[in-house]
């Protein structure tokens, strides 16, 4: 059988900018894959460190990688629509390049796609690291009907771990849309869910994400205002969706409540749970209800301000049964 179809090509797509303290190390995880039958597609945005200099050195070393270098710094979005219209392989994957691959992560994510022909985008399981904080191992969901459940209140694919179809670039329905910046992954999986396109995570940790104190998403965590506007934005498409309806005030409100950092403690806590109670009871999906029973009960762990007449409200909602059921049914899986 021809070798194609045994090993297809797959196009590795990791975008650069001034990260010369990692990048070699991200970029070597990706040639000491398992799985060799790759196109490295290396991205070096302008940066204006030794960034450009270490990428060189390394495409000398391996010609699969392919170096590619701006005109100009035009910033991440971009340079990820630009690399996924050069891609060759029957299948893409993300990579970041202060990030570390697990050496059979391109071997395992395209036997699960070759084995399951429906499923469209991949993604995994991480463990993350970095400065000042305790190494831990990140999941999401393995199987489809939860992940587009989980999109009520959160990414549910890990970014840098994804490997998707090039069908989907083919088709024009993959590209990210810079009016989300920093949130561009999540605003696309909602707008793919629409599209009838299927997702899955595998339970393996096929990735080592490292935590940045100045990587986009900490810069983007830094500027609660235009991420809260962004959540909002990608929180009123998924409500909208799946015909939902709340006013711009309340879906304001309901953003709030999935960070502790952008919690407001001056608002009334009887508006939150109508407001959840106003989703759950628009909504006949039994995932998206746990979902949203989960989240509130994290809600209320991160708030302080409680009535007395508040608390004898939560104790005797149906939502905080559904959720404190949900969580203690997750934690003896």
């Amino acid at each position: 059988m021809n070798n194609y179809l045994l090993n297809p090509l797959v196009s590795i797509i990791i975008p650069c900018f001034n990260a010369e303290d990692f990048v070699e190390l991200a970029i070597r995880s990706i040639m000491e894959q398992s799985y060799s039958n790759m196109e490295i597609i290396v991205l070096n945005d302008q940066s204006t460190d030794n960034t450009g200099k270490i990428l060189k050195k390394l495409a000398s070393e391996d010609s699969r990688i392919i170096y590619i270098e701006n005109e100009k710094n035009i910033k991440l979005v971009d340079t990820l629509n630009k690399g996924l219209l050069l891609c060759n392989g029957k299948y893409i994957a993300r990579m970041d390049a202060d990030d570390v691959s697990r050496i059979d992560r391109i071997q395992k994510q395209v036997e699960f796609l070759e084995k399951n022909p429906d499923i469209a985008i991949l993604g995994s399981a991480m463990q993350i690291f970095g400065e000042g904080i305790k190494e831990k191992e990140l999941l999401n969901p393995t199987k489809h009907e939860r992940i587009i459940a989980k999109m009520f209140v959160a990414s549910p694919l890990f970014h840098p771990t994804i490997m998707i179809r090039k069908e989907l670039v083919d088709n024009g329905i993959f590209k990210y849309d810079k009016n989300f910046f920093r949130v561009e992954d999540y605003h696309l999986w909602v707008k793919l869910s629409t599209e009838k396109v299927k997702f899955a995570n595998l339970p393996d940790v096929l990735l080592d994400y490292r935590f940045l104190t100045n990587s986009e998403t900490r810069l983007g965590e830094k500027n609660l205002a235009e991420r809260i506007e962004s959540h909002s934005k990608i929180y009123e498409i998924i409500l909208h969706n799946n015909n939902i309806s709340l006013n711009k005030d309340e879906i304001y409100l309901y953003t709030k409540t999935m960070s502790k950092n952008w919690i407001d403690e001056t608002i009334s806590l009887n508006c939150i749970l109508n407001i959840y109670n106003k989703i759950i009871n628009q909504s006949e999906n039994k995932l998206i209800k746990e979902y949203l029973a989960k989240r509130w009960i994290y809600f209320l762990f991160r708030t302080k301000n409680f009535s007395i007449i508040e608390i004898k409200k939560i104790i005797t909602s149906f939502i905080t049964y559904i959720g404190i059921y949900s969580i203690i049914k997750d934690k003896f899986k």
